[in-house]
């Protein structure tokens, strides 16, 4: 026999739901690494934070369903149509989608999928997390030539993660200073916020300050350009940057390292809420095989990340290529 689960605690209940309001849902490590919350958890793993949380989601969809037919539908059928009860268990994963991945530090916005809208398998099935996003990104790296491979690196997604916990910062710059980012010009860095993902792209951090032909800067590509995330991101990240240049002992000026920057080039969108993930890699994929040898802000760089910048015919098909397979169980 199985070992038998152990029941929650009203008192474990109450500190998940503070967690996820404080950090977001998904945010499991961080919520077990908090002291606010650590000793309210008996034993509690990430996987039984997360399988909770979804109990307690579907049963609160469950629950406003009920209200809602009570209210607007009194009398009720005997006999429901045929195939109804899968037409509700689609409804309620949508709407359990919408609950899960919600902005908890702007809830008014949320990913809503459009009523009808067409679903590839392929992209909109589910989001991606931080270790099939790696996967995903080291298998596309062996597929790039050595000369491209050269001039850039990648970060691992969850170090931004950890990072944000105070306990883990030294140990987080510490790998980044492993992977040697002031030599390369391009540093490719995909990052989870709120269940969302993004692309940072730290460039030229080598150069000077001051360089008109290699301008050091931070790209922000972001698939869900309207909830503004930016903003709020941006404190952060720049914090995040000038921890770097002073754990590497940079002599650089501190407050032109605060000033650097930070640019948010207007990317083709996600079309729905469970996208961003698979555009994070299609953005890598095309900035690496596109990113020039130098370039300077002054000319309105980064000229070719537009609107247009490539088409959802070319990102389906790339997401067609990627080998699911090289994600382990």
């Amino acid at each position: 026999m199985g070992k038998q689960k152990r029941k929650w605690t009203n008192n474990e209940v109450e500190a998940l739901h503070a967690g996820v309001k404080k950090h977001g849902a998904g945010k499991w490590t961080l919520i077990l690494s908090d002291s606010q919350f650590a000793s309210s958890f008996d034993n509690r793993s990430n996987v039984d934070l997360k399988d909770k949380w979804r109990n307690l989601t579907r049963r609160a969809i469950r629950e406003q369903s009920n209200n809602r037919e009570k209210v607007t539908n009194p009398r009720r059928c005997k006999h429901p149509p045929p195939h109804s009860s899968k037409k509700r268990r689609r409804k309620v994963d949508e709407e359990e989608e919408l609950v899960v991945f919600k902005d908890y530090h702007k809830p008014r916005i949320t990913t809503r999928l459009r009523r009808g809208a067409h679903r590839n398998t392929v992209n909109q099935a589910r989001k991606l997390d931080s270790k099939e996003v790696q996967s995903y990104i080291e298998n596309l790296w062996r597929s790039f030539p050595e000369d491209k491979k050269n001039s850039f690196t990648h970060l691992d997604p969850l170090w931004y993660t950890w990072y944000s916990c105070d306990s883990n910062k030294q140990k987080v710059l510490s790998w980044i200073k492993k992977k040697d980012i002031f030599s390369r010009k391009y540093v490719i860095f995909p990052i989870v916020q709120w269940g969302h993902w993004f692309l940072l792209i730290f460039c030229h951090f080598g150069e000077s300050l001051g360089s008109e032909l290699r301008t050091p800067c931070i790209l922000l590509l972001d698939s869900l350009a309207k909830a503004d995330h930016s903003k709020r991101l941006e404190p952060a990240i720049r914090k995040f940057v000038l921890d770097i240049y002073s754990y590497f002992e940079r002599t650089e000026d501190k407050s032109l390292v605060r000033k650097m920057p930070f640019l948010v080039p207007k990317v083709p969108q996600q079309r729905d809420n469970a996208e961003c993930g698979f555009l994070v890699l299609y953005y890598i994929k095309l900035f690496v095989e596109s990113a020039p040898e130098s370039f300077s802000i002054t000319d309105g760089y980064p000229y070719f990340m537009k609107k247009d910048w490539f088409s959802y015919q070319g990102l389906d098909s790339f997401c067609k290529t990627l080998d699911f397979t090289c994600v382990d169980p």
